[in-house]
């Protein structure tokens, strides 16, 4: 992975030998069940990024589907209008990894 300084902003999140760091997020998750790490990708992997997905967009599988919050069906144990039960609608654009070049950002990313 020789190019990680050019995917993740490491001076701002510095995810390599860095106990404080973890200890950071992990508190900021407990507390705040969610965990954003804004610019975490630097510029030039996001531009990077961008662009495959825009060669790759016609080779995508789309779906639509409806879930809970919770990625379920209704659970009928509870009213429909308690949160777990609202329904929202999810489109979504998949590329399968066979696709996604070996060098990708994505890839070494992962």
């Amino acid at each position: 992975m020789n190019d990680i300084d050019k995917i993740v902003n490491l001076v701002k999140y510095p995810i390599f030998n860095s106990n404080e760091f973890i200890i950071k997020c992990h508190n900021n998750l407990r507390k705040n069940s969610i965990l954003q790490l804004n610019n975490f990708l630097t510029k030039e992997c996001l531009i990077n990024l961008q662009k495959e997905a825009k060669k790759l967009h016609s080779k995508a599988f789309y779906c639509s589907q409806m879930h809970t919050i919770l990625l379920s069906k209704k659970d009928k144990k509870l009213p429909n209008n308690n949160p777990c039960n609202i329904e929202v609608k999810s489109d979504k654009g998949c590329v399968p990894h066979d696709l996604i070049p070996s060098k990708s950002y994505l890839n070494q990313l992962y």
